[in-house]
């Protein structure tokens, strides 16, 4: 059992890293993709919106 244990850890280091800036890096891109998902959002309701009402 700690073979397997030791061997997810080691995926999970490999996919995510230990880079502190790495994490960083992910976290810019979070905030970047989350204020293009905001801004789609937005314009979406402002077209279903004047559909609506047309």
């Amino acid at each position: 059992k700690r073979s397997r244990i030791a061997y997810s850890d080691e995926v999970r280091n490999e996919l995510l890293g230990d880079d502190a800036g790495s994490s960083e890096n992910q976290r810019a891109h979070l905030l970047d993709n989350t204020e293009k998902l905001e801004r789609s959002s937005r314009r979406l309701q402002a077209g279903y919106q004047i559909a609506v009402e047309t």
